[in-house]
């Protein structure tokens, strides 16, 4: 399953980094610009539409000097340097606005989204609440509380952030999925499980046609011990992103219904990807569910002719699930070719301690088989195989030792059986 946090980081998309836009009238007497200020500003902005953003940068120094410049220049010559590709003097421009003019809502909101991308989060949390405290009641952004919560997040202090997130949700009517996603993943850090299902809960019925909401949902649910209420919140999210949905998508939900021992539904869940361990993991699925012609269905998608050392593999672990499926099923001739048509297929110089392990366990399987069928000298056979494969010396060596001395015993008693009959004729 995908992680938790993977949700979160559409927070770092939220909000653009653009100044804020100020009427050049109507300001106090020394936020005014003079008419090369205002010229600089006006052009400035027209190079910037044009995608000269280092331009804009040459036009706006030479009236930027001074000790307090207006705030129209400085918020413009911050922005143009910013994307320039100037970051360390964007920043120190900014800060010099916040300094200048410390009760302007616009800049502490663009500084604070700049200490945030660069990863300065103490200071980033502290500059967007406080942009949103000077933000006007009727023009506030609870996305600022939202990122100043996110910059929490990150220095682990998740009781302050979970707090930020909250006002950022009850400041918005319909506060967007990753708020939640985030506020979920605080309280999972505060070890408040409930808390989180009934957050994901909420977020699930503020946004009954998003995709990411149930996905969310899902995944809190698996968390908290329910997984097939998981399943069936991931069911949703795929259905509202069909487009979106990938087999990765339909294998994390076949996880879920694995542990809900829903194995039929898991099983269908992997019916269409063709990836050699997506088609394995299916028949086994099918065998758990009881649907042993399924499985062997399933099994017979394998290329028999591949010969890569990872194919030769997949091939031994499918022989071996194959094995134990007509094992169970009741046929045991069958099952014991087909453990030993697939053993016979490597050669021990000519494969590696993965495959001949494989190799061991097919022919174990089989010798057990002839063993449990009480074919004493058919499993001495097997097992005198077995003893040729690495690391299985001693095991093979025992096991057909066993199996003919149980030839042996099962002839002597034969034998004793019918001395009193042979005593009688006399």
């Amino acid at each position: 399953m995908r992680p938790l946090s993977a949700l979160i980081c559409v927070l770092l998309a939220i909000m653009a980094i653009m100044p804020t836009d100020m009427a050049l009238a109507g300001r106090p007497r020394d936020q005014r610009l003079a008419p090369a200020q205002f010229a600089a500003v006006t052009e400035a902005r027209k190079l910037l539409d044009a995608g000269d953003p280092a331009g804009a940068v040459k036009r706006l120094l030479p009236v930027a000097d001074g000790e307090r410049p207006p705030l129209a220049i400085l918020d413009h010559l911050a922005w143009a340097l910013e994307l320039s590709g100037n970051h360390e003097d964007a920043l120190k421009t900014y800060e010099k606005a916040a300094a200048v003019y410390p009760d302007d809502p616009g800049t502490a909101r663009n500084l604070g989204i700049l200490l945030f991308n660069r990863e300065r989060y103490a200071d980033a949390a502290r500059a967007l609440e406080r942009a949103f405290e000077l933000q006007s009641e009727d023009a506030r952004e609870p996305a600022l509380l939202a990122m100043a919560g996110s910059a929490q997040a990150h220095l682990n202090h998740y009781k302050t952030a979970l707090g930020l997130l909250s006002r950022a949700e009850s400041a918005c009517g319909d506060a967007p999925v990753a708020w939640s996603a985030m506020a979920v993943y605080c309280c999972q850090r505060l070890k408040r499980p409930d808390e989180a299902l009934a957050r994901s809960r909420a977020c699930a019925r503020r946004h009954p046609d998003d995709s990411a909401a149930w996905t969310l949902l899902s995944r809190v649910l698996a968390r908290h011990g329910e997984p097939l209420a998981a399943a069936s919140a991931l069911e949703t999210a795929n259905m509202l992103g069909a487009e979106q949905a990938t087999s990765g998508n339909y294998r994390e939900l076949a996880a879920l219904y694995a542990l809900g021992h829903a194995h039929a539904e898991a099983a269908r869940c992997l019916a269409a990807d063709d990836e050699p361990d997506t088609i394995l993991r299916q028949a086994e699925l099918l065998r758990l569910a009881g649907q042993s012609n399924a499985a062997l269905d399933a099994l017979d998608r394998f290329d028999d002719e591949a010969v890569t050392t990872p194919a030769v593999e997949k091939q031994l672990r499918a022989a071996l699930l194959r094995g134990r499926i007509l094992r169970d099923s009741g046929d045991a001739d069958a099952a014991v070719d087909s453990l030993l048509k697939a053993a016979r297929k490597i050669s021990p110089p000519a494969s590696n301690r993965t495959a001949q392990r494989l190799r061991g366990a097919l022919l174990l399987l089989a010798g057990e088989i002839r063993w449990a069928g009480r074919d004493w000298t058919g499993a001495a056979r097997i097992f005198d195989d077995l003893a040729t494969v690495p690391g299985y010396g001693d095991t093979g060596s025992s096991l057909a030792a066993g199996m003919r001395a149980m030839v042996r015993e099962t002839a002597l008693s034969a034998t004793l059986a019918d001395e009193p009959r042979l005593q009688t004729d006399r």
